[in-house]
């Protein structure tokens, strides 16, 4: 018998091979729900790191579209900045970090390698090792599942970039290598 966990991310991961890089964010909202998590966002980091901006088709518990938010003065940015797990309260944010007891908001840092993609936020009953394992992984499987299908995707290259590049400037944006590699010895980024 599959574990909780095991059904989150297997089904996750087993629905994602014909899905778009739009489809992500309904996908991983049905899936958490094995796990208790709910309320999931995803947030993209622009080029120039200073907006997270969420995923196209993404609303808020009101019924509103996702905002951009600020890398710099948010909890969501903090996670993203300090490559850490960031602990609010659901209903406040942007919020102080916090530790007291009932629901709480994640913020996840969303990498593959050493590569910063962005954050997931997602709600949980309680914070425990379990459910920070789980977060962990679950955001681990979310980075891995965007960088596969970015290069897919208008949606990606219309949520990371600000403003439109010139013609000179996307073929050499083709051309560079990625922006942050690491093994054992040596960070290139």
């Amino acid at each position: 018998m599959q574990s909780e966990s095991e059904e989150m991310l297997g089904g996750l991961l087993r629905a994602s091979h014909l899905s778009s890089m739009e489809d992500l964010p309904a996908l991983v909202a049905e899936h958490v729900a094995f796990v208790g998590f709910s309320q999931t966002m995803l947030y993209l980091a622009d080029l120039q790191q200073q907006f997270l901006v969420p995923l196209p088709g993404q609303r808020d518990e009101a019924g509103n579209p996702l905002e951009r938010i600020r890398i710099d003065a948010t909890m969501a940015g903090r996670a993203f900045r300090n490559v850490e797990v960031v602990q609010a309260r659901p209903d406040a944010e942007p919020a102080e970090p916090y530790a007291g007891e009932g629901p709480r908001r994640l913020w996840v840092p969303l990498l593959v390698g050493t590569e910063r993609v962005g954050v997931l936020g997602v709600t949980v009953p309680e914070v425990d090792e379990t459910t920070l394992t789980r977060a962990s992984r679950l955001a681990a499987l979310i980075s891995l599942l965007v960088v596969s299908k970015r290069a897919f995707s208008d949606s990606y290259t219309l949520v990371v970039r600000a403003r439109p590049m010139t013609m000179s400037a996307e073929v050499l944006w083709n051309l560079i290598p990625g922006r942050t590699f690491a093994n054992n010895r040596v960070v290139v980024s």
